[in-house]
């Protein structure tokens, strides 16, 4: 990668959905190699999913990266697209973190293909 930087093919480098034990890993050996270092880590960061706040966030304060979030409304969940009570919705009974129970969508039957 840090070839195709040098010959202006690309211009900086991310990660995206990495653990933080390996970005640790990869931007140390830029660092030791004179690398061309990452600049951005990717992550699904959400009121419903958290998580990246545990290792990742603070490896990316320490490193220098930037976090750049994706799915910040969990899929259309946070936005209100989904709400109870609405003509058609497709949001059955709400399981951990919010999500919708695995087999429990309107319309979806175990081992079937729905309605049709």
């Amino acid at each position: 990668m840090d070839d195709l930087v040098r010959m202006g093919k690309i211009r900086y480098l991310g990660f995206s959905n990495v653990p933080a034990w390996a970005t640790a890993q990869a931007q140390t050996l830029a660092e030791l190699r004179a690398w061309t270092p990452l600049i951005a880590l990717q992550v699904e960061y959400s009121l419903l999913a958290r998580t990246v706040e545990g290792e990742i966030a603070p490896l990316a304060a320490d490193r220098g990266l930037a976090l750049v979030p994706w799915s910040p409304l969990r899929n259309g969940f946070l936005s209100g697209k989904y709400q109870r009570g609405r003509p058609g919705h497709r949001l059955g009974p709400v399981g951990p973190c919010g999500r919708p129970q695995r087999g429990r969508l309107r319309g979806h039957r175990r081992g079937g293909r729905g309605r049709r």
